[in-house]
């Protein structure tokens, strides 16, 4: 276990990862190594940082809109996101929100499916009479 903690910090570790699904499982081994992780280290190191949109931010790590009011959209990328992230509690102690969002816009989604379908029935029923 300490040689895992020894090549978490190390570059050329996280380089040969290459994928958020794998980063995963290697957080998931070990609750004191998910805590010890820095996540924004492993994300630049595995060379996955790219632009993210702040609505996929809060959709998917629970962040705050005012978290990242002052971060320009054009220059917002995974690894500042996880870097503001971790100054407000980091990925576990959000993740109960971002669970709450993805749940609060897929029932918008059904919302807006049901209220589609019903209204293309009333159309039918009245185009029948």
């Amino acid at each position: 276990m300490n040689a895992l903690r020894v090549a978490l910090g190390i570059e050329a570790f996280w380089a040969h990862i290459r994928s958020t699904k794998r980063l995963g499982l290697v957080l998931r081994a070990c609750k004191t190594l998910r805590k010890e992780c820095d996540v924004a280290f492993a994300v630049a190191a595995m060379g996955k940082d790219g632009k993210i949109t702040k609505v996929w931010a809060r959709r998917w790590l629970g962040m705050s809109a005012g978290w990242v009011a002052g971060v320009k959209a054009e220059s917002f990328t995974l690894v500042i996101a996880l870097k503001v992230l971790a100054a407000h509690g980091g990925l576990i102690a959000n993740s109960p929100r971002a669970i709450a969002m993805r749940k609060k816009d897929d029932a918008e989604r059904q919302a807006k499916r049901a209220d589609i379908a019903r209204r293309a029935k009333q159309l039918m029923d009245e185009e029948v009479r």
